[in-house]
């Protein structure tokens, strides 16, 4: 929305200054009272070609100046990107035409083009007379228009940041595609792809088989203490619990029955203890062949990791 407009040495204006409210706002008067001047100079600020005719004689300069309140939160937040503040959404644009026909423009009173400058109030201002390109017809803000309408801004930044996501990665197969390489660069590309692909890498395999190895160098350890708490338990501390519940349980007495009975509990627990750690022992074993094949897996996982990067994503 148009705030406010100043226009001095325009033409045949000598100095006007204009505030608009919201709604509809008119220009009224007899022919050559200066109405199409005013929509010259806001043609002006739109970015139209300006030039020396514009200077009212006998002057130095012609300024115009317009306030936009912007309500395009898009809009908006393209500006600030492009490094201006947009304080409360206030859009301040100047265009100063000298009498020698040069002109200086300004937004929010920083130098800008006059390109720039047209791209933007194209957005939110649109002139139409029998001569005039309409807004709405231009397919290049058709897209704009429709995320407005819709007002969906979350899934809107949502597509905005995947498919600059997507293009990038497109840009970047298509500069490798087109890039070109001479024989050798080829032939070593072809290895690095062979070499990774005959590897038939896949996800956690070396973590698995770290753990695998490290089980396996320990066989010798394992195999050893689980030997010891066999024999202790079948030596000394299975048959010290038949020998205690057994006398108990024959005594004439409520408690000492009770204690039995938790001893027999214990006992056929600590059976059971040692017949599962005996079919643990049964069911080790160390290939040492197995061994080296891990070994010589886990070393070739690791040289294509430090050739091509540290981690696997499938």
């Amino acid at each position: 929305m148009l705030q406010s407009i100043f226009v001095k040495n325009f033409v045949l204006i000598d100095e006007v200054s204009l505030e608009f409210q919201k709604g509809l706002s008119a220009f009224t008067g007899e022919t050559g009272a200066g109405k199409s001047l005013l929509m010259d100079a806001i043609g002006v600020l739109k970015g139209d070609r300006a030039n020396a005719g514009m200077v009212k004689k006998g002057c130095d300069k012609a300024i115009i100046e317009g306030a936009f309140l912007i309500e395009h939160e898009a809009l908006i937040k393209q500006l600030e990107a492009d490094g201006f503040d947009m304080e409360e959404g206030l859009l301040i644009i100047t265009r100063e035409i000298t009498k020698e026909g040069k002109s200086t423009t300004r937004v929010n009173h920083r130098v800008s083009s006059v390109s720039y400058v047209k791209e933007i109030i194209s957005r939110i201002v649109d002139i139409h007379s029998q001569h005039d390109t309409q807004y709405l017809l231009n397919a290049r803000y058709h897209l704009s228009l429709l995320d407005n309408f819709v007002k969906e801004d979350a899934l809107r930044e949502e597509v905005y940041h995947t498919y600059h996501a997507y293009k990038k990665i497109k840009d970047e197969l298509e500069a490798a595609l087109s890039s070109d390489y001479n024989e050798d660069d080829l032939e070593y590309l072809t290895f690095q792809l062979n070499e990774i692909d005959q590897a038939e890498l896949r996800e956690e395999e070396l973590d698995e088989l770290e753990t695998q190895l490290k089980r396996m160098q320990s066989f010798e350890k394992i195999s050893e203490g689980v030997q010891i708490a066999i024999d202790k338990l079948e030596q000394e501390v299975h048959p010290g619990l038949y020998q205690a519940f057994k006398p108990l349980s024959t005594l004439p007495d409520d408690r000492l029955t009770k204690m039995s009975e938790t001893l027999s509990d214990h006992y056929y627990q600590m059976e059971d203890m040692i017949s599962e750690l005996h079919d643990f022992m049964d069911q080790m074993e160390y290939d040492e062949e197995m061994f080296n094949t891990i070994q010589d897996r886990i070393f070739l996982i690791r040289k294509i990791y430090r050739k091509y990067g540290g981690d696997i994503h499938l």
